[in-house]
């Protein structure tokens, strides 16, 4: 994840604003959303970080804020600056984590510094959460979104047409096929950056050696 976090050497400035990092089952992504909430809101104390967390269920959005009360519960450093609510994480200075669902209420009038969507291909609003979260972080001077998902199947979903949009305009494009399938897509100018390990595009799912 140190590539998401860039840096401009000229300007100073985040290189990229938005991000989506595609991973297969049991890849541990719970626990990388957890901790990359829990280090980009420490990094952002003293702006008054609110970082929002957009799962696909209530379900798997009680998961992921068990997880970050985990981390802060075994760490002193974090308890003394982040303190658990009910519904939230409160943070020393001001600011907050919050966990949401895709079937819950939507987020329209916060004012995320940083939105992290878990697996954007099962939301059921099709992206409705997701386009009222990061467009409500316009009046922070580096908001960041970053997209943790399986890649999903539908390309008319919109996790699928953010993919296709990626892959048809980024202009620096690498990919590798060993030990494992992997696709980066970085398109500088606009400020997205994509990681996608999985299958290939034209792999069979029903021919064993493809998967």
């Amino acid at each position: 994840m140190h590539e998401l976090l860039e840096r401009d050497p000229k300007t100073g400035r985040r290189v990229y604003q938005e991000a989506a990092l595609l991973l297969p089952r049991k890849s541990g992504k719970s626990t990388l959303i957890a901790a990359l909430a829990v280090f980009q809101t420490i990094r952002d104390q003293g702006r008054e970080p609110q970082t929002v967390v957009a799962a696909a269920s209530r379900d798997q959005a009680q998961i992921i804020f068990r997880q970050i009360k985990a981390f802060i519960a075994s760490n002193p450093e974090l308890s003394r600056l982040l303190t658990p609510r009910q519904y939230q994480i409160d943070v020393a200075g001001g600011g907050f984590i919050r966990v949401v669902s895709s079937d819950g209420r939507l987020q329209h009038g916060s004012n995320p510094s940083m939105v992290i969507v878990d697996e954007l291909w099962a939301h059921r609003d099709d992206g409705e959460l997701y386009t009222a979260l990061t467009s409500g972080s316009g009046a922070r001077e580096e908001p960041l979104a970053v997209v943790i998902s399986t890649p999903g199947y539908d390309r008319e979903q919109i996790l699928g047409k953010i993919y296709q949009r990626v892959i048809e305009t980024a202009p620096d494009q690498v990919f590798e096929s060993e030990p494992f399938y992997r696709r980066i897509a970085r398109d500088r100018a606009n400020g997205f950056l994509l990681y996608h390990y999985g299958a290939p595009d034209d792999a069979d799912p029903d021919d064993p050696q493809d998967r």
